[in-house]
């Protein structure tokens, strides 16, 4: 049996006693014991004597970090430094920083974003944003009413147009279409039509619906009759000539210009008045009379 194996089986059969000697010398020789642990721990963490005196000089026997001084501080408090992937020594810190260096597992990496959080944390920059989001909200509620209001005058509209009856609904349609949706409905006449309108016009007119006059007139008619007949043919030919002379081009210009000025509901209504909701609708024997209403309607 070796000696160790020796010692090893007497500590085991006297324990107690062991342990309760080497309290007693530990009573005994405590600076010893402090000698002994202080060498121990800086050697565990690859310094000496020397290079830990020179790093307390290099520190001015403070913290590296927080620049406290170890002459304030308990000497329990105040720790060597190493590296925990390579075991090389850094420096002297207090017990905090050291700490502190191990909570954040010694990354760079995390230490500046906690130095950016501290100068830049997230409610600072809420409350700087918190100005433009109030701004926000007021708009939007502004817009919210605006839309509220909007859809009720729609309603209010369209109520109204119900109760009127079905000849308004479609005079409401002839407005939402506007003046987009009759130029682009407008048929192109052409100068045939624009004749047989002329002539339609022309036979519509007073007179030709004359009553015939008496096939033996007495003596005293007869210059009468005579001399009425050019003034008839002279307006008959005035009439045809200013029925020719409006076309259906006239009565959308028209239209698009009542549109403009007075608004579309103006324009619908004297488009309503013929029993039509758009212009393209119209009859060519209409277009005098539309024209001469939505002249009327600028005035």
């Amino acid at each position: 049996m070796s000696n160790r194996e020796a010692v090893a089986r007497y500590r085991a059969r006297n324990r107690d006693r062991v342990l309760q000697l080497a309290a007693d010398w530990r009573a005994a020789n405590k600076g010893r014991v402090a000698s002994y642990s202080r060498t121990y721990n800086l050697r565990r963490k690859g310094f000496t004597d020397d290079r830990y005196a020179l790093a307390l000089a290099a520190q001015h026997h403070a913290c590296a970090i927080c620049k406290t001084p170890f002459a304030q501080m308990d000497a329990k408090l105040v720790h060597a430094d190493h590296d925990h992937h390579t075991d090389e020594p850094r420096g002297v810190l207090c017990h905090f920083c050291n700490v502190g260096l191990g909570v954040f597992k010694d990354s760079p990496t995390l230490l500046a974003s906690a130095a950016h959080y501290l100068a830049n944390p997230t409610l600072k920059e809420i409350t700087m944003l918190e100005p433009k989001v109030d701004d926000l909200k007021v708009a939007i509620l502004e817009n919210t009413e605006a839309l509220r209001s909007l859809q009720a005058m729609l309603a209010g509209l369209t109520l109204t147009a119900s109760a009127q009856g079905p000849k308004s609904v479609a005079v409401a349609g002839a407005n939402v279409s506007g003046p987009t949706t009759a130029k682009a409905d407008a048929p192109t006449k052409t100068a045939k039509e624009s004749t047989q309108s002329a002539a339609t016009a022309a036979a519509a007119a007073p007179a030709s619906t004359a009553a015939t006059p008496d096939p033996k007139p007495k003596a005293g008619q007869v210059a009468d009759s005579a001399t009425s007949r050019p003034a008839d043919a002279t307006d008959a030919g005035e009439q045809t000539t200013s029925a020719k002379t409006v076309t259906y081009d006239d009565v959308k210009a028209l239209v698009l210009q009542v549109s403009k000025d007075k608004g579309r509901d103006a324009a619908a209504a004297v488009l309503s008045g013929f029993g039509v909701a758009k212009a393209p609708e119209l009859k060519p024997e209409q277009y005098a009379d539309a024209v001469a209403q939505l002249k009327a309607a600028l005035a």
